[in-house]
């Protein structure tokens, strides 16, 4: 096999370094793949890998799962049918929109995949897949500051773990290793002390060397600052700046609600799929043209071709959430997301179904949070992500929010016709 174009491909020298020396696949001919910037979708697609019968597979990912297969490392692709599309369908996104992503907007997009990992160690389950390789290959070559190590712990952490499991298998061409500072700087609790109306900031930091001694700690503020860190100084300002804001204004109670997520902010309507076909880039991938009671209908990329033929889904009506901000899938811009529940296996995924007699454009919204959705979410704001993880199907089907505070109050998905349900999955979540 002969491998060409792929100077800027770490994912690919990763992959077929580890089948040549794992499975002793035989590769006749691997160009270098070190890379001084990120490589672009263009360049992802342009990778071709050619074999002695004279056939040729191109894109890197199509190149990736080949040799995988070939090599029978199926570790790396999914144990399930249903791991195995997840894998696929982040390669693809972490190869192209995040790597154009962090070339266009490098904070938001790396603020996005700290939120992503913020509950999870691999993309995928818990086992290393392709996906985790593809995220590392579009970081390799990212600058991380010192000072983000803060900002963004997660993907610090997930690139810190993957770099060293590729590391321990010891390839022929050893890869770069990142070394990160993880320590975090010791700094005392600060304490505001309420006397007589009046508050006193007593924060005070104690290195190590100084509390090994038993050094003790000055006992007026102007001491206090003048020994204080950076941090320390801010905290001080902040607090007497506070206490003196109270003075002036009568204190507010804290709502135990301030916390939660505005469920009324989600667009979410009842639709009909008008149209239904295969993504012409992506064989996972169905583009649904779908009629939600406006002037034309939406294009919708989903990934359902595993679990749905397109005549189940033709002329179907569907739960839509309508005002996330599109989003190119293979070159193709979804206007919305159709809300399905998978199963905790992930072996079966089942549409949100409506109300009986729904209509097209029915207006769908959360018991007791009935308002005025946004016209688009703002994507910084991360309103859809702080609902999604306690949006889960209970053991009635229907669809429900949880609020996450101590009153586990269940909020049920309905119109004014009815609630929104599935068929059979039960503690099932909704994306």
């Amino acid at each position: 096999m002969n491998v060409d174009h792929l100077t800027t491909d770490i994912l690919l020298q990763v992959v077929s370094e580890y089948v040549k020396k794992q499975l002793s696949l035989t590769i006749n001919k691997i160009t270098p793949f070190y890379a001084d910037t990120a490589m672009t979708s263009q360049q992802a697609a342009s990778a071709v890998l050619s074999m002695e019968n004279g056939t040729t597979i191109e894109g890197t990912v199509s190149i990736a799962k080949y040799l995988l297969h070939q090599a029978g490392c199926t570790n790396l692709l999914g144990k399930t049918d249903c791991a195995a599309i997840e894998i696929v369908d982040w390669t693809n996104i972490f190869m192209t929109t995040t790597c154009m992503a962090l070339k266009h907007d490098r904070k938001t997009a790396l603020s996005q995949l700290n939120t992503l990992f913020s509950n999870r160690i691999f993309t995928v389950g818990t086992t290393l897949s392709l996906a985790d390789l593809a995220l590392f290959s579009v970081l390799y070559n990212t600058p991380f500051r010192i000072s983000e190590r803060f900002e963004i712990p997660n993907v610090f952490r997930h690139y810190d773990l993957i770099q060293h499991l590729v590391l321990a298998w010891k390839l022929e061409s050893p890869l770069k290793l990142v070394e990160f500072d993880l320590n975090v700087p010791l700094v005392k609790p600060m304490v505001i002390a309420e006397t007589s109306g009046k508050s006193t900031v007593k924060a005070a930091t104690e290195s190590t060397e100084s509390a090994e001694k038993g050094s003790k700690s000055k006992s007026k503020d102007q001491s206090s600052a003048e020994h204080a860190t950076t941090s320390e100084k801010t905290a001080i300002k902040a607090a007497k700046k506070a206490s003196k804001a109270d003075k002036t204004s009568a204190a507010t109670p804290v709502s135990t609600n301030s916390a939660l997520p505005d469920l009324s902010k989600l667009d979410i309507r009842i639709g009909t799929i008008v149209s239904v076909k295969r993504h012409p880039d992506a064989e996972t991938l169905y583009v649904e043209e779908i009629d939600l009671g406006e002037a034309t209908a939406r294009v919708v990329v989903s990934g359902l071709v595993k679990y749905m033929s397109e005549s189940a889904l033709e002329n179907r009506k569907v739960v839509v959430l309508c005002n996330l901000k599109p989003a190119k899938m293979r070159g193709i811009e979804s206007q919305a997301m159709v809300l399905a529940t998978t199963s905790s296996d992930g072996a079966t995924v089942e549409l949100l179904e409506p109300p009986a007699g729904s209509q097209n454009g029915d207006v769908c919204f959360f018991d007791g949070h009935k308002g005025t959705p946004e016209k688009q979410l703002n994507p910084k704001r991360k309103v859809w992500e702080s609902i999604q993880p306690n949006f889960l199907t209970d053991t009635e089907f229907q669809a429900v929010y949880t609020t996450p505070d101590e009153s586990k109050k269940v909020c049920v998905l309905k119109s004014d016709r009815g609630v929104c349900k599935v068929q059979s999955v039960a503690g099932g979540l909704i994306k």
